[in-house]
C-alpha cells in the first residue's frame, strides 16, 4: 500500500508536574514524542510496524528519557510550539534505525526528541514562556513510555 508518508511516535505520559503545566489544551492521551515524520511515497508501513513490535519484544520501550530544557519550534512567527526537549539514546537509535532500515527521510534537518506542550504561540509569547520554563528547576521529571504508534500521513 503506497502512502503519502509515514509518521512514527512514542506515546508518553509525563510526570504530574509537567502534566500540570500543559493543561493548556493538549489532552493527556495526545502526549507523544515524534520519532519519524517522513513525507513521500512509501509502501513499507507494515514492515515499520513489525520492526517496532520487534523492538518492543526484544528491547522493550525506551526508558532513558530525560528532560533537558524547553524550546520553541516552528517557522511561522504567529504559530510557534513550545516543546520539552528530551535526551534519550534509545530514541536516537530507533530514529536512526527507521532511517537506515526502511530508507525513511525525516522531514526535518535534525532529529530533536521533544514533547509538545502548546501550539499557536506568537514569537514573543514563545520566547517569554521558554525563558520562564528554562529558569525553573525540573528535577525527576519522568516520561512513562506507553507504546509506539505508526500511521500514514494524509
Amino acid at each position: 500500500m503506497k502512502t503519502n508518508g509515514i509518521y512514527v511516535c512514542l506515546n508518553v505520559l509525563p510526570s504530574i508536574e509537567l502534566c500540570n503545566l500543559v493543561l493548556t489544551g493538549i489532552p493527556s492521551d495526545k502526549f507523544h514524542i515524534t520519532l519519524m515524520y517522513a513525507v513521500g511515497e512509501y509502501d513499507n508501513i507494515f514492515e515499520v510496524e513489525n520492526y517496532l513490535n520487534d523492538v518492543l519484544f526484544t528491547r522493550g520501550l525506551p526508558n532513558d528519557m530525560q528532560l533537558i530544557g524547553f524550546e520553541s519550534l516552528g517557522k511561522d512567527v504567529d504559530d510557534r510550539a513550545i516543546v520539552a526537549l528530551i535526551k534519550s539514546d534509545d530514541l536516537i537509535i530507533i530514529h536512526n534505525e527507521l532511517k537506515d532500515k526502511f530508507n525513511l527521510k525525516h522531514s526535518f534537518d535534525d532529529f530533536k526528541a521533544h514533547m509538545t506542550i502548546t501550539y499557536g504561540n506568537t514569537d514573543r509569547e514563545a520566547d517569554t514562556m521558554v525563558k520562564c520554563l528554562n529558569s525553573m528547576i525540573w528535577n525527576n521529571i519522568i516520561f512513562e513510555p506507553l507504546g509506539f504508534k505508526v500511521s500514514t500521513i494524509e
